[in-house]
């Protein structure tokens, strides 16, 4: 991919008070402002790992297992049919 093909997406900072009210660095609290997480509590229950499945499917029962039956697979069935 060439540079003039890239697309970045620009967030807007996040409010001063929302950086301020935090414990953890202001760099942390923008990223996590800019994937939805904007309390407290949605912050520290991702930062601990409490809904982690959603965020890492791997942890979902037998995905390791899925993950090593796919990459035993022949490289024409991963890429698909088309």
């Amino acid at each position: 991919m060439s540079a003039a093909t890239k697309h970045w997406k620009r967030y807007s900072r996040a409010p001063q008070e929302f950086l301020a009210s935090g414990h953890e660095h202001p760099l942390l609290l923008q990223v996590l402002y800019n994937r939805g997480l904007q309390d407290s509590t949605a912050i520290q229950s991702f930062l601990k790992g409490e809904d982690a499945v959603r965020e890492n499917p791997f942890r979902l029962t037998d995905m390791t297992q899925r993950g090593l039956s796919i990459g035993r697979m022949p490289d024409r069935d991963r890429r698909g049919r088309g």
